[in-house]
């Protein structure tokens, strides 16, 4: 009985099997220094100092970052009033991405379902819309103001699993909630419990709200359907200042320490310290976001060949089996 060969199974094994078809994912962590005007990159899972990946193109007070769909990173510069895009596989500078339209000391950046860009406007007390693609200013977004809400020292911003936009207010001590659609003013969703000087906010793996409240070194974790306080999630063991947020690739927490120039790493369910996952560099501990590391160009062109060669036996087995 002569043999019969699939063309998928022969190639897409083989090259799952060396590496090539299903790359193992790999990470790496992006931590802005407010001080020192830089972004420096670190190993996703082990923490270890991988160089600076951007600085320069007028970078001032760098505190925000985030990527867009295409892989690029955009950082909130609060010297100088903009948010500047920076190639994301080099960290060349790319311009300036958004500016104006009252812009002033822009801190938070989250990109919505829209598309655009949200932008926390700290000293204006407001956040603004830029366009996604061009960064054209659209307008202030909806009722997300002083006037309209009480929004005292905007920092912060993400938009929930419900596509709504919460809105952490630094000297108003609360986290303010607006229709992710239309801006309207939701209500107060969550405060006090010690919440004090909030910086950043983010939805856990279990969909609970955690919130960065600097001025008491903790990280404090809300309901994320009621806003109820549930507990202090992380504190201690160094953390002084905690500022960004952001799950990793493991669930874990990590949470950047402003003061000490470090980032801690809080196991995700019980808020237990784990490590001082990254240190060496960083003056004035700021933003931070993961990234999946891109594909190295050689791994993807061997992948390719092997592709072709496989392929080319395929067809070889086949005039073998006829």
């Amino acid at each position: 009985m002569k043999h019969q060969f699939s063309s998928s199974v022969l190639t897409l094994s083989a090259l799952t099997l060396l590496g090539f078809a299903t790359p193992a994912a790999g990470a790496t962590l992006y931590v802005s220094g407010f001080f020192s005007d830089n972004i420096l990159q670190y190993d996703g899972k082990t923490g270890i100092p991988l160089g600076t990946f951007a600085s320069g193109g007028g970078l001032d007070g760098p505190e925000g970052l985030v990527f867009d769909s295409s892989g690029n990173l955009y950082v909130s510069s609060r010297g100088s009033d903009q948010v500047l895009s920076y190639n994301g596989k080099t960290g060349e500078p790319l311009g300036i991405f958004a500016s104006g339209g009252g812009l002033d000391d822009p801190t938070g950046l989250a990109f919505g379902s829209d598309g655009n860009l949200y932008v926390s406007s700290f000293l204006t007390n407001q956040v603004l819309v830029y366009d996604g693609m061009t960064g054209t200013f659209i307008e202030a977004f909806g009722n997300a103001n002083f006037e309209d809400s009480g929004l005292d020292g905007v920092a912060g911003l993400v938009f929930g699993p419900d596509n709504d936009l919460y809105v952490a207010g630094f000297y108003s001590d609360n986290i303010l909630k607006y229709d992710g659609t239309t801006g309207a003013f939701l209500g107060t969703f969550a405060s006090g419990s010690g919440l004090d000087g909030p910086t950043d906010l983010t939805f856990g793996p279990d969909g609970n709200l955690y919130v960065s409240s600097f001025l008491t070194d903790q990280v404090l974790e809300y309901d994320g359907k009621t806003g109820s306080f549930i507990n202090a999630f992380a504190f201690g063991n160094g953390l002084s200042g905690p500022n960004g947020l952001s799950f990793g690739p493991d669930n874990n927490l990590y949470v950047s320490s402003f003061s000490t120039g470090q980032v801690l790493e809080y196991e995700d369910s019980t808020g237990t310290f784990l490590s001082i996952f990254a240190s060496g560099g960083l003056d004035g501990a700021a933003g931070l976001v993961f990234s999946s590391t891109p594909i190295p160009e050689s791994s993807s062109a061997l992948g390719l060949w092997l592709f072709s060669t496989l392929g080319a036996c395929w067809w070889f087995c086949r005039l073998l089996s006829t």
